[in-house]
């Protein structure tokens, strides 16, 4: 058995199988008698691409994947963060451990998901958010509102009422926040005329300032070297064997991009770190 059998038995990404166990190379060849640690199971399937296939690539417009997304691939794949995807190698196409599916109340048949309770925002929240919301999400940064609309079976509407901080063109929708999707059963929601003085930013209202502007950007996960951009959108921290085209090409950008937002890096990309974070959007 070698590593895309014990993959497909267990519906395990392979990638991550080969992590949690180091003696694990990368064909895997017999795997010997003994105990392997399994990742969370999820939705497999195996890719054969000669020489492997860069992550990114599965995801491209006329990739086998155009609807996911890198941060949804990353957050199930986690080895794909410094290794390609090899012949053979199953990934997962939902997350490790499955989806979260709200409880129903009792009695219910189904559908949407009921909530009897006010949440507790894991974040923080912008101004103006209901408070007899039922449950919150935690926006990331690439976020836009009509995905999360969609994702939780609601119009941008309810959401713009539930969360009258977005203007009409959600342009100002803040990363690592916690925004209602869903009210108390019961509550009414009752709609509010989001007029151009109160939903665009002003200096009084929901304008980003000096003190609010790790809302709209994300703090580095990892050290950084001198020069990273202090508004930057998303990181990525470098792993052993990482290089300067991997990185760019992976997040489609340019070299020059990836060196004005992370001015340390030199002309040949011999100065990369690993365990640091260099910026990949800004």
């Amino acid at each position: 058995m070698n590593c895309s059998a014990v993959s497909a038995q267990y519906n395990v990404a392979t990638g991550t199988l080969r992590d949690l166990n180091k003696a694990l190379t990368r064909d895997c060849g017999q795997v010997q008698n003994g105990t392997l640690c399994l990742p969370a199971p999820c939705q497999v399937a195996m890719q054969w691409y000669d020489g492997g296939i860069e992550p990114f690539q599965l995801m491209a417009a006329d990739g086998p994947y155009p609807n996911m997304s890198f941060t949804q691939f990353m957050r199930w794949n986690t080895a794909a963060s410094h290794s390609r995807i090899w012949p053979g190698d199953y990934i997962c196409t939902g997350p490790p451990g499955g989806a979260y599916v709200a409880a129903l109340v009792p009695g219910s048949t189904g559908g949407k998901p009921v909530y009897t309770t006010t949440a507790t925002p894991a974040k923080e929240t912008p101004p103006g958010t209901i408070k007899n919301c039922g449950h919150y999400y935690d926006t990331i940064s690439g976020d836009y509102c009509q995905m999360i609309a969609m994702n939780f079976s609601i119009t941008f509407d309810q959401l713009r009422t539930m969360n009258p901080q977005l203007d009409t063109d959600c342009l100002n929708l803040w990363a690592n926040a916690s925004y209602c999707v869903a009210t108390v059963r019961g509550s009414t929601l009752t709609p509010i005329t989001l007029s151009s003085t109160s939903m665009k930013p002003s200096s009084t209202s929901v304008k980003p300032s000096s003190t609010s502007t790790a809302k709209v950007t994300a703090a580095p996960p990892a050290p950084t070297q001198s020069g990273a951009s202090k508004a930057c959108y998303e990181w990525y921290t470098a792993a052993d064997g990482d290089y300067c085209y991997l990185v760019y090409t992976k997040f489609g950008i340019t070299f020059d991009q990836l060196r004005a937002w992370n001015t340390a890096l030199d002309s040949d990309c011999t100065n990369m770190w690993p365990g640091y974070a260099y910026c990949v959007k800004a």
